[in-house]
């Protein structure tokens, strides 16, 4: 844990790694995401607050720090390790193709309501067929800017390939519910920063 933060911390700084395709990040957010099967996964994942088109999330993998960006636009996630032996850069691994979710979704906002004085409202998803496929609880704060997209990154990778417009800015600070693959999840964000990246990845 200690090199991940380093590693942000470094990050931060506004580094630019590599060459070719590239991607910019003004804000790093990290949080607590839990399942029956896999509960308190700590991450930490880099935005752009201007074009939520991509993100980039860092993880251990083998007891190696990597990271990956998602790109829906291109339909690629780059790939990129980080040794300090080798470089205080993240390295690139590959560049491979995905196949985001396809099947159109209708989703819709409750009205807020004040519930032990924290904003809460409800987020639903429905499939061609009108029936619910995925429900959540949230917990928000209003903000200046759409934050909303940290959360729907953050909590489940089968609608990415969809925009959902809030009908008013907000962040999720925390949620409960049932994702489309119909997960029970718990998330609660723990700590956000901004920041100045910018991260190029190699045309080969």
């Amino acid at each position: 844990m200690k090199i991940l933060f380093f590693l942000v911390g470094y990050l931060c700084l506004g580094a630019t790694l590599g060459f070719g395709q590239e991607y910019k990040f003004d804000k790093v957010v990290n949080h607590d995401l839990s399942t029956a099967y896999f509960p308190h996964q700590q991450t930490t994942n880099f935005f752009n607050s201007e074009d939520y088109s991509y993100f980039m999330n860092i993880y251990w993998q083998n007891d190696t720090l990597k990271a990956r960006i998602f790109d829906i636009k291109r339909k690629q996630e780059h790939y990129f390790f980080y040794d300090k032996d080798i470089s205080s850069n993240l390295n690139f691994i590959k560049t491979v193709k995905f196949n985001p979710y396809l099947e159109k979704i209708t989703y819709t906002f409750s009205e807020i309501e004040i519930k032990k004085g924290k904003k809460q409202l409800v987020f639903k998803l429905f499939n061609n067929n009108k029936k619910i496929i995925a429900k959540y609880k949230l917990t928000i704060e209003k903000t200046k800017k759409n934050y909303f997209p940290i959360f729907k990154w953050s909590s489940s990778e089968t609608f990415l390939s969809q925009e959902i417009i809030p009908p008013f800015n907000f962040k999720v600070i925390k949620a409960k519910g049932k994702n489309i693959g119909g997960a029970h999840i718990l998330y609660q964000l723990k700590s956000e920063k901004d920041i100045n990246l910018v991260v190029k990845v190699s045309k080969n």
